[in-house]
């Protein structure tokens, strides 16, 4: 705040500072009916306090009542237009209130008034790295910081979009600053772990990886569920290890693939999404399984269980390094075999038989997975393969939009939903010659069955996949393709569509390295 931020003159009394700093910390505590209570008292008192009209604002906003927060803030800038304080509490309601445009402009003016503003700064950094403009995004963090260098969220921005300009170092040492300065920055921890990880320091990484339940996609509430201690990677010295699933199918298949591994240790009990059991009990004979369902089922409670461990987090104990990967996991799933020959003989054999998929429902802001499917054109028109679609989810319209204008036939099996039946879906991947996809649950089901599978990347890919080199730690029957830059799919696809081309012209069997 700048010295004509308020417009009060004299110091407030002793009872209005008091009730300022309990509304400061109930907004701090996210308590925003009792901050809003306070607030609008000062008020009373003291109309022209910027203070408490700057925090009214930020409260209702915070709240859910951007528009009442927009109303109120308009006419406090309209008594106070030299407020660089009130301009910017402005122009994040309008922010939340989704009028972009206007909360930029708000954030232009906020900089004229006070070119040193850091939390102005940092917003249009924001604003610049969502429309593609990273160096201009890391120049306004830059800043940002250069105005107030104890400023965690900056930081955390700065390490982000470095880290999609693939400076990684840079972008692990803002990370690992904004974890000094705020210990307990839940974005800091959480984007350094996933850092780490991709750079393969996997004894941090994972580590760090444990922030995730803090973070607000992952904060389920799941861990408070399950009564027995958490597994501290030693030997049970009687009863069963309860390991719980967690996030996303692709992710359920990938950390259940240190099971075979694990069991030959501790009794272990998996619970898992309901459409995987089928699958997993064919192929690890030795698990007990019980289905995911709410409430928690009552066999999870039982006095067997000594210790109890999120799937995500068996990689700190059983995968602590590179090396710890040789040798070890790999494919493990066995498909139903008779599915697998239906949809075989259903597909032919008078050409390479490849399932390909190109979308995926998880969000990524920063470095987008899903491809436009008239985008893989060149993979398609590679002769001498049938394409299969593996796309999850109802795909008819852009699939026969790409038949109508490019001739492409892509088949569609009526009998296999991806969703529905993922006992059907691992069928009909075991059934294929090759599967290319993005990076989505094809991929890491395509692994466990041992099927070979080109997976197109994006840049930075997500952490399980590292930075560098085309094979997979993971999974030994998956080559990995990556771009060469931040959002750009056509080199990626023009290398596999050269590769499939090599791949049909040497006619190669299915049991073949891609």
């Amino acid at each position: 705040m700048t010295a004509s931020d308020d417009s009060t003159a004299a110091m407030p009394g002793p009872a209005l500072a008091a009730d300022l700093a309990a509304a400061r910390a109930h907004q701090a505590a996210s308590r925003w009916p009792e901050a809003v209570a306070l607030y609008r008292a000062v008020l009373a008192r003291a109309p022209d306090s910027i203070e408490a009209l700057s925090g009214l604002g930020d409260s209702l906003r915070d709240m859910g009542s951007a528009e009442e927060a927009v109303t109120l803030l308009d006419a406090a800038v309209a008594r106070h237009p030299g407020s660089a304080a009130l301009h910017y509490s402005l122009g994040r309601a309008h922010q939340r209130a989704k009028r972009l445009g206007k909360a930029i402009d708000i954030y232009k003016i906020v900089l004229k008034l006070d070119p040193h503003h850091a939390d102005a700064l940092n917003s249009l950094g924001l604003f610049f790295s969502a429309r593609d403009d990273l160096k201009s995004g890391i120049a306004l963090f830059r800043k940002a910081l250069a105005a107030r260098p104890e400023f965690p969220d900056a930081l955390v921005n700065l390490g982000l979009n470095l880290k999609l300009m693939g400076q990684y170092t840079p972008a692990l040492l803002a990370f690992r600053q904004a974890m000094r300065l705020a210990p307990d920055d839940v974005r800091a921890h959480w984007a350094a772990s996933q850092l780490q990880l991709l750079m393969g320091q996997f004894e941090e990484g994972w580590r760090g990886y444990e922030w995730r339940w803090r973070t607000r996609e992952e904060s389920s509430g799941r861990p408070g569920l399950y009564r027995q201690p958490p597994w501290d990677g030693k030997p049970l010295p009687d009863g069963k290890l309860l390991i719980w699933s967690e996030q996303g199918v692709g992710d359920e298949v990938m950390f259940t693939s240190l099971l075979p591994e694990l069991s030959t240790k501790v009794s272990c009990l998996l619970e898992c999404d309901p459409r995987l059991v089928p699958l997993f009990a064919r192929s690890l004979p030795g698990v007990e399984l019980v289905a995911r369902a709410h409430p928690l089922p009552t066999r999870l409670s039982a006095p067997d269980i000594r210790a109890q461990s999120a799937a995500g987090s068996l990689g700190r104990w059983l995968r602590p390094d590179r090396a710890s990967f040789a040798g070890r996991g790999g494919a493990y799933l066995k498909p139903d075999q008779g599915k697998r020959d239906r949809c075989r003989g259903g597909y032919g054999n008078e050409k390479l038989n490849v399932g390909i998929a190109w979308h995926t429902t998880k969000v990524e802001l920063t470095a987008p997975r899903p491809i436009a499917l008239e985008a893989l054109l060149p993979i398609l028109r590679v002769p001498g393969a049938r394409f299969v679609s593996l796309q999850y989810g109802d795909h008819r319209e852009a699939i026969a939009k790409l038949a109508g204008e490019a001739g492409i036939e892509i088949h569609q099996d009526p009998e296999i939903d991806q969703i529905k039946s993922l006992d059907d879906f691992a069928a009909q991947i075991a059934a294929l010659d090759l599967v290319i996809t993005i990076d989505n649950s094809t991929a890491h089901m395509a692994g466990a069955l041992g099927v070979p599978a080109w997976v197109l990347l994006p840049h930075p890919p997500e952490w399980r996949w590292l930075l560098e080199g085309s094979d997979c730690l993971w999974w030994p029957s998956l080559r990995l393709f990556r771009q060469k830059a931040w959002k750009d799919w056509s080199g990626v696809v023009q290398e596999a569509a050269e590769a499939l081309a090599r791949h049909v012209a040497a006619g190669r069997p299915r049991t073949a390295s891609p």
